[in-house]
């Protein structure tokens, strides 16, 4: 009976220092366990008889070893004050324009010498007369969720930005494209009224839709969002544009709006989803 006592105490002790040693302690934690009672028979010298013998082993210290917490990776911001809209298209106050600067990466970027530099286009070239502009997106964009993000995301981003429906107050920046002003304004460049009748409004729509083309990789049109090799980005203007036309393309009206419809990346749709648009990971 006294065995199984101190068999029954000896589990204990070692039950009790395998759950503080994997217990979630954030520190280290020093623990001193006692000695646990133990009787034993000893054979009395020049006797044929035993006796009970109490034994008390030694206090033990246990270290028990910290399981390391991972800790959620997040960023906190403090912009003060709630943005009225989070469009890329349609925001123009500060602090809209704050928030959607860390959830979109446009086709370029500036640097910290204020030079535009590549952001989701790993390149840009101008044909000869600089009346077309063609970006190169870098292989492997992603929104935050993992869906591709293609060149037809560009273009529906531009489209949308165009759309007179959409009415963005920085909408302008974009009327160097080929067939924007029309369209946008419902005038031509010397102030003549066009695109009047939907049949009109359809005409100048598809004008711009022509200037402003997601091509795949060997220069065929794109045909859907899910197209890997959608890569190229070819904008076409009314005029040779200025070498300063990449730089806009960092700025809000190309950050690349989310939408599903084939119809919405033509015709410039609807509010999109958002979803934030980053680099391929590495």
């Amino acid at each position: 009976m006294n065995k199984r006592l101190a068999i029954l105490g000896s589990l204990v002790l070692i039950a009790s220092m395998l759950l503080t040693a994997c217990g979630p302690t954030a520190t280290p934690q020093v623990i001193i366990q006692t000695g646990v009672p133990v009787v034993v028979t000893e054979l009395v010298p020049g006797q044929e008889t035993v006796k009970e013998v109490v034994v008390t082993s030694p206090p033990v210290i246990v270290t028990a070893t910290p399981v390391p917490v991972e800790k959620a990776k997040v960023l906190r911001i403090n912009l003060g004050t709630y943005p009225d809209i989070v469009d890329p298209q349609k925001s123009s106050f500060v602090n809209e324009i704050a928030h959607l600067n860390l959830m979109y990466e446009g086709l370029t970027r500036f640097n910290d010498k204020l030079e535009t530099v590549p952001g989701a286009a790993e390149k840009w070239e101008y044909n000869p007369e600089a009346t077309e502009l063609t970006f190169t997106l870098r292989e492997g964009l992603k929104y935050s969720d993992g869906a591709l993000l293609n060149a037809m995301r560009f273009q529906y981003s531009i489209l949308r930005n165009i759309n007179p429906e959409t009415a963005g107050e920085y909408a302008a920046i974009t009327d160097e494209i080929k067939g924007a002003t029309e369209w946008r304004t419902g005038a031509d460049l010397e102030g003549n009224a066009v695109c009047q009748t939907d049949e009109e409004k359809a005409a100048c729509a598809e004008v711009v839709a022509q200037s402003v083309q997601a091509l795949d990789m060997a220069g065929a049109p794109c045909t859907d969002y899910e197209q890997a090799d959608c890569r190229v980005l070819k904008l076409t203007f009314y005029k040779p544009a200025p070498t300063s036309t990449p730089s806009w393309a960092s700025g809000l009206l190309s950050r690349p709006s989310r939408r599903t419809s084939k119809r919405a990346a033509r015709t410039g749709g609807s509010a999109p989803s958002f979803r934030s648009a980053t680099a391929p990971s590495s």
